[in-house]
């Protein structure tokens, strides 16, 4: 049977095959890595720089394969990590990976999954961010999702705000969601935001006062 021809004026849609799709996805996350790596590095310097902080080896691949042999690596789990010591406080303080795309991330799906069911890939990512914080033994852990054409979301243990706003005195003047009893991430509260909310919410000096807190605490500690 003779194959139908296109309709004259209109041009016969192009099918892309899975590995151009794939390479076109990955180079996206690649350019979202970059760009999020740049904006924490203006919003850390207040706008005086943008290599504090850059895309880790293969997004923080090279970090988890030498983990699973219990070997260490500086400064590569998650998908940011530091070129200038300055930047260090934040990394410390959590560990970041990075989605781009993906229309199936969203809350609904959490909220009508069975239990029974396998876990949302918001969930994925959350217990793939806990695994990163292990890895780079940093306080905390926050996922920076970039949906298709919206603003991007952070998402992260609401006790890791809680406790930041009651050591350093800031507050919650941003709106965010709740996520409650979200599995095998170790936080039963997960708290969603803009990016720019969180930002304007952490304020690099606080976040820098509370590493500094928690690790003279620490210290402390070990000599006790």
């Amino acid at each position: 049977m003779p194959k139908k021809k296109a309709a004259k004026g209109i041009a016969a849609k192009k099918v892309r095959s899975k590995s151009t799709i794939g390479r076109t996805s990955k180079a996206k996350g690649s350019e979202f890595e970059r760009g999020i790596s740049r904006t924490l590095s203006l919003w850390w310097s207040k706008g005086e720089r943008d290599d504090i902080f850059y895309r880790t080896n293969s997004s923080g691949a090279f970090a988890t394969n030498r983990a699973k042999k219990g070997k260490t690596t500086a400064n590569s789990a998650g998908d940011i990590s530091f070129l200038d010591e300055s930047g260090a406080a934040l990394m410390k303080m959590f560990s970041f990976e990075l989605k781009k795309g993906y229309p199936q991330a969203e809350f609904q799906r959490i909220l009508d999954r069975d239990p029974s069911s396998k876990p949302n890939i918001l969930e994925e990512w959350f217990a793939q961010a806990a695994e990163s914080k292990q890895h780079a033994s940093s306080y905390s852990w926050a996922v920076i999702h970039g949906p298709h054409r919206r603003a991007s979301l952070v998402y992260t243990p609401l006790m890791s705000l809680v406790e930041m706003a009651r050591l350093v005195g800031s507050k919650f003047p941003v709106p965010m969601a709740i996520l409650h009893n979200v599995p095998d991430v170790g936080s039963d509260l997960i708290a969603c935001l803009r990016l720019d909310g969180f930002l304007q919410y952490l304020e690099p000096e606080r976040v820098a006062e509370y590493v500094e807190s928690k690790q003279y605490t620490a210290s402390r500690e070990a000599k006790t």
